[in-house]
């Protein structure tokens, strides 16, 4: 679960909310609060041992309510409009569903471990991803490839020791896919869409 909550965290501090059309006084009052740094929020995120610390950190760190219930996990963020909740679903039941990441496959190899809708924060028409272990070098690679076929504009690509990222476009501009790959135990990815 503190994954989760980090990965979202960070998916989050990429975009910088660059997608959303407004922000409420709340969000603005948590602005001191989100500057800290990544590397900050890592070594927080690794202190954290249970699922209620982990709600704590995020509620503490930003403000926001959340609320489980079994496999589901709902956020009110205070972002967009209605206060912008993000819903996640965690659990043996998932499965994957290429139309909520525009058409992409799962990457070969790799278990769904999490799917998350943030249409509401990010002011835009739907906004999906999904979270998956098992993630490797090569299957990244070829994943890229798959990726840049439907989304041919690359806006960003990094790769470090100890993650990779990239961010596309399709031609005309309206549909976007980020990919992040983190070398950690589990090799966990994030893929997200947004149109």
């Amino acid at each position: 679960m503190k994954r989760i909550l980090f990965l979202f965290l960070a998916l989050c501090l990429v975009f910088s909310l660059a997608a959303c059309g407004g922000r409420s006084s709340k969000a603005d009052k948590k602005d001191d609060k989100m500057s800290k740094t990544i590397e900050d929020l890592v070594k927080d995120a690794e202190k954290i041992d249970s699922e209620e610390e982990a709600e704590k950190f995020v509620e503490d760190l930003l403000g926001w309510e959340i609320e489980q219930d079994g496999d589901e996990m709902k956020i009110k963020t205070g972002f967009g409009e209605d206060g912008g909740e993000v819903t996640f679903r965690t659990g043996g039941s998932l499965t994957w569903n290429p139309d909520n990441v525009g058409g992409l496959p799962q990457p070969e190899g790799t278990t769904l471990t999490m799917e998350m809708d943030m249409s509401a924060i990010f002011g835009k028409e739907f906004s999906y991803s999904y979270s998956v272990t098992g993630m490797t070098d090569e299957v990244y690679e070829e994943y890229v490839k798959i990726v840049k076929k439907s989304f041919p504009k690359v806006l960003s690509e990094m790769k470090t020791e100890t993650e990779y990222s990239i961010m596309t476009l399709t031609e005309d501009s309206k549909e976007t896919v980020l990919v992040t790959y983190i070398k950690d135990d589990d090799n966990t990815a994030m893929i997200q869409y947004i149109r």
